[in-house]
């Protein structure tokens, strides 16, 4: 199973300042059931972010501490939506301490964080998210929002928090697919079809857009 309170979620994205938040990896889908348990995106000002969210449906985001307050932060310059590709990652350890990278260095770290909620038995999604705030729409179903308005590659996610060294080994050397708790690792280079190869050894294989079939709303592959 994928991930709920300690974690490290990567990616390498590239996008040009968002304008609203941009999901790269959400665990889990909220419909007012379940909980979203954490996401990494790209907030409005085209800074790296991450919220979780409780099992009492408080959202705690990072790290701007500006949903339900917990925990105190300290962090640099986390701009990414500069139109070049960047490294991102996220670690969150036993103790509820978040640490954010970008291109291998840290560059946030909070403490005290929220803990994320484990009552998930939603999908995964990259590249957006599920959680309108508010009555489920006709059919109980959400549509997904928070689309990202760029590239994404190599999402991954691990049942542990990495060391610095290891982000920075992720960074430089890419993901090993034979390191220790990798839960996930989709290199996204199918180039063709829907189905979405997990590399790793849990074999978590998904599909592009938002069901099986194609559909008109299906992302792009790039080469």
């Amino acid at each position: 199973s994928f991930p709920t309170e300690v974690f490290t979620i990567a990616a390498q994205v590239r996008l040009a300042t968002p304008g609203s938040r941009a999901a790269i990896i959400a665990r889990g889908e909220d419909d007012n059931s379940f909980n979203l348990s954490w996401q990494m995106y790209v907030g409005r000002t085209g800074s790296l972010e991450v919220m979780l969210e409780a099992s009492n449906e408080d959202n705690y985001c990072y790290p701007n501490n500006d949903c339900v307050p917990q925990g105190v932060c300290e962090s640099d310059d986390m701009f990414v939506a500069d139109g070049m590709w960047h490294h991102v990652a996220i670690t969150r350890d036993v103790s509820g301490t978040l640490v954010f990278y970008v291109d291998g260095a840290e560059r946030a770290r909070c403490t005290g964080t929220g803990t994320p909620s484990s009552n998930n038995r939603k999908s995964l999604s990259i590249g957006s998210t599920h959680g309108q705030i508010g009555p489920l729409p006709p059919g109980g179903v959400e549509p997904p929002i928070w689309f990202f308005p760029g590239e994404i590659e190599n999402p991954a996610m691990w049942s542990r928090s990495l060391s610095a060294a290891d982000v920075l080994a992720v960074h430089e050397a890419g993901v090993d697919i034979g390191s220790a708790d990798l839960k996930g690792y989709w290199s996204l280079n199918e180039g063709e079809g829907q189905t979405v190869f997990d590399r790793s050894p849990a074999a978590n294989h998904g599909y592009r857009g938002g069901q099986p079939a194609a559909d008109s709303a299906d992302p792009t592959w790039v080469n």
